[in-house]
């Protein structure tokens, strides 16, 4: 009785052994029939559940799988995505890429009339650097309208250092507003 369930046990461990190195030949194939590597198989089985459509980048042999064995390729394809998917590594890959995914809280930053007077600046400062460029111009326009524009920018920046400048007591009350309706 111990001899013939030894002999069971043996005959049932090769048969294991056979249908694992078979089954991994079998998908082994099917990545060599496709052109795919199994990393690039599993990206795409990846970004295919991600992004809701099917990525299939990379199976370059994919129009010249022999008709008849073009069903067997889908099932197996389909078996290891559906074996892949719940597999303890894809999840944890999954869940990071939702999370990177997912949009960041937006803390809003108001206005003040300080801030807009420097983002102001800012963008004439580097107008008038652009307008200093255009002096050595060889084109005619532009070296001729240059020192009326470098001129306007600098008249443009006296004005936002002017304490009875208009549109610094227009900045002060539309930061003003600004906050009013983002505290409501």
């Amino acid at each position: 009785m111990l001899k013939s369930f030894l002999a069971v046990t043996a005959i049932s461990l090769l048969c294991f052994f056979v249908v694992a190195v078979k089954t991994k030949k079998m998908t082994d194939d099917v990545w060599q029939q496709l052109g795919l590597t199994l990393p690039d198989a599993q990206l795409n089985i990846k970004n295919s559940i991600l992004q809701g459509s099917l990525y299939y980048y990379g199976a370059k042999n994919a129009k010249n799988i022999i008709a008849g064995n073009r069903l067997a390729v889908i099932n197996e394809l389909v078996a290891y995505a559906k074996k892949y998917s719940s597999s303890p590594e894809f999840k944890a890959s999954y869940k990071k890429d939702r999370d990177q995914m997912k949009p960041k809280p937006y803390e809003y930053v108001p206005a003040t009339a300080e801030s807009i007077k420097a983002r102001e600046r800012q963008r004439l400062e580097t107008n008038l650097k652009t307008a200093e460029e255009g002096l050595n111009s060889t084109n005619p326009k532009i070296k001729n309208g240059a020192p009326l524009r470098i001129d306007n920018i600098k008249k443009e920046m006296a004005a936002l250092d002017d304490p009875n400048n208009k549109m610094k007591r227009h900045l002060e009350i539309l930061s003003k507003s600004i906050r009013k309706t983002r505290k409501c």
